[in-house]
């Protein structure tokens, strides 16, 4: 029984309205001051804090991929300047005169042109498979 009795006295102290209406007023009008600053100011700053570091985010992220534009863009040029050579001929003029670093120099120029994909595709150098199964372009005649 006097456990019993200590419970009870134990879940007086947790309700609300066993508390006498001083107390509970005190509580109201805290709650009522209060009210403003912790359920409208601190979220709608937090709110605020967190859409300032979105974008800050979306900002780094813009900053990030037009940097990354930009070296494309400039590996573009680098490479746009450079002439492909087409054809034996092309080669044999444009090759002749350099030597030794130069002509490699040079020689690695065209292998990174083709590379980037922005030049001369390698489709002409032979039929595409599908032409070959139809009998087309390249096609060994029967």
């Amino acid at each position: 029984m006097e456990d019993d009795a200590a419970k009870v006295e134990a879940w007086k102290a947790t309700i609300f309205f066993a508390l006498p209406p001083e107390r509970r007023w005190e509580i109201i009008t805290a709650v009522q001051r209060k009210y403003h600053a912790l359920c409208v100011q601190q979220p709608r700053g937090e709110l605020k804090e967190m859409d300032q570091a979105s974008l800050a985010r979306k900002v780094a992220e813009r900053d990030a991929e037009f940097k990354k534009s930009k070296g494309r863009f400039d590996k573009y040029r680098k490479f746009d300047v450079i002439t492909t050579i087409t054809s034996a001929e092309d080669l044999e003029e444009q090759a002749g005169p350099l030597e030794g670093a130069q002509l490699a120099e040079f020689l690695r120029d065209q292998v990174r042109v083709r590379d980037t994909g922005t030049r001369v595709p390698d489709e002409g150098c032979r039929p595409h498979r599908q032409q070959v199964r139809r009998g087309g372009a390249g096609a060994p005649s029967a």
